[in-house]
């Protein structure tokens, strides 16, 4: 039974990196398998267990069409998919926030980036999370994942965090 799990995680994985989607990676100090909420996030994006509690981080080429807040058809579907895993914890408190690179000013990132979280907060709402449990930020060019010196690293400062605090992680810490 084991390795039917496991080849249907890994055939999963194949088919989102096959769509062009982010791929799943786990940090921190608790195993998935022992936290299922971290489990309901795997394949979706990078997955990390914080202090404050879950972190799920997601291109911005995953969701967004280029140089745009409208999210992609393939956005559409990775952001439902992360609204069907929050659905399941209904309690959950998210903060959706966006990033940007350091091209341009920082006032028009920050408000890029803006744009960029409502339109994921929206695809969630639409899908059925309560508005009062999501809130959106965007933080523009403010805490790089990567230094900013190349069209590779840039991509990698282009994302969107789901910030995931619930009754359920608080009691993990």
């Amino acid at each position: 039974m084991k390795g039917y799990w496991l080849l249907a995680f890994m055939g999963w994985l194949l088919f989102l990196t096959s769509c062009g989607t982010t791929h799943s990676m786990v940090k921190g100090s608790t195993s998935p398998q022992k936290n299922p909420q971290m489990q309901a996030f795997l394949g979706l994006g990078e997955v990390e267990q914080t202090m404050k509690g879950i972190q799920v981080t997601v291109s911005a080429d995953a969701i967004f069409k280029k140089h745009s807040s409208r999210l992609s058809h393939d956005g559409t579907v990775n952001v439902d998919a992360i609204a069907a895993a929050l659905l399941k914890y209904p309690n959950d408190q998210v903060i959706v926030v966006g990033y940007t690179d350091n091209s341009g000013t920082d006032m028009k990132n920050v408000a890029f980036s803006q744009r960029r979280a409502d339109s994921v907060k929206k695809e969630l709402i639409r899908q059925g999370l309560l508005a009062s449990n999501l809130s959106a930020v965007g933080n523009g060019p403010a805490e790089p994942v990567a230094p900013n010196d190349t069209a590779e690293n840039k991509k990698k400062n282009r994302r969107i965090l789901f910030l995931i605090s619930s009754p359920e992680t608080a009691a993990e810490r």
